[in-house]
């Protein structure tokens, strides 16, 4: 063999060296796409979370807030009622956003933009409807998040709350 061929072993093991490389490569960018998206998920379903906590464990701003005067949005009957709901106020839902296909207004006092749809429905005595909004269908890969409380005339009551997960990394 001369100095300027290449033996046919060189060019196999090369070729399956660089095919190696290349499979190694493509698994690590699929593993960084299921990574990220599982990243965002976890962020979506923090946010509601912290959506839920507002809702349930705060009053708002100011306290005894209507619609005429809110400038956050919270549902718990008073300063120090946990997980008490004030039924006046999820009334008051309906008022500030009259619409049951958009969101915009409750997430505007929420400040949440990740917001698809939110159902406040009392389950027990009876079951009821008491607000609902829509801005976006709810579909899969969309991220909910429910809590239970009661309120004030004796019920209990579940928030559920959907967000779509947005591309944050």
């Amino acid at each position: 063999m001369s100095k300027s061929q290449i033996s046919i072993e060189f060019l196999t093991t090369t070729l399956v060296f660089l095919s190696l490389i290349g499979y190694l490569l493509f698994q690590l960018y699929d593993f960084k796409i299921a990574a990220i998206d599982s990243l965002n998920v976890e962020l979506t379903n923090l946010e509601l979370y912290k959506v839920s906590e507002i809702l349930i464990k705060d009053s708002g701003h100011p306290i005894h807030w209507n619609p005429n005067n809110v400038k956050r949005i919270g549902l718990a009957a008073g300063f120090h009622s946990k997980n008490y709901l004030n039924y006046t106020k999820i009334n008051y839902l309906r008022i500030i956003n009259p619409s049951t296909r958009d969101c915009s207004n409750i997430t505007h006092y929420l400040g949440s933009d990740i917001i698809v749809s939110m159902n406040i429905t009392k389950i027990y005595p009876t079951q009821q409807v008491l607000f609902n909004c829509t801005t976006r269908e709810i579909r899969l890969g969309n991220v909910s998040f429910e809590r239970y409380a009661f309120s004030d005339d004796n019920s209990i009551v579940e928030i559920k709350i959907y967000g779509r997960p947005k591309r944050r990394v």
